[in-house]
């Protein structure tokens, strides 16, 4: 496989596996799903967070800080996270150190950054570097965008 230019596994990798015999399957009751874009990333996680599991799953980490204001709905929430006062979450995904200001509303996103007060951001990724400036409102967005 080279390894400069993207694959594609399902269009690629797994047809040469098949044509070569080298491909097997194993039938498991096991969760699998392929998150590589944001949409199915947040969805993952809101699934293992909402079934019984046999892990130790902590949706909102003990070294967050969220305001006793704020709104949190199917969501997790990382390890030093800030949210504050009258944010709401929902259905959504904070990575460690992420922060999001008051009254802000993030719905169905991942956020690695900064989204700044009363802004609304959904079906977004807003990365480490991302920064939402207050009163923003995003939607299928991406932060930074990778185009950019």
């Amino acid at each position: 496989m080279p390894g400069t230019t993207p694959l594609s596994i399902e269009r690629e990798t797994f047809p040469e596996m098949v044509r070569d015999g080298v491909l097997y399957a194993f039938a498991t009751d096991d969760y699998w799903i392929d998150a590589g874009r944001p949409d199915t990333y947040v969805r993952s996680n809101i699934e293992l967070l909402s079934r019984k599991s046999i892990y130790k799953v902590t949706p909102i980490d003990v070294s967050a800080k969220v305001d006793a204001t704020a709104v949190i709905t199917q969501s997790a929430i990382g390890a030093n996270c800030v949210v504050g006062e009258n944010a709401q979450i929902v259905r959504s995904v904070l990575m460690n150190g992420a922060k999001v200001d008051a009254n802000a509303v993030v719905i169905d996103s991942a956020v690695m950054g900064h989204v700044g007060a009363f802004a609304q951001v959904t079906s977004c990724l807003i990365g480490a570097q991302g920064e939402v400036n207050s009163g923003a409102v995003l939607k299928d967005a991406k932060v930074p965008d990778p185009a950019c």
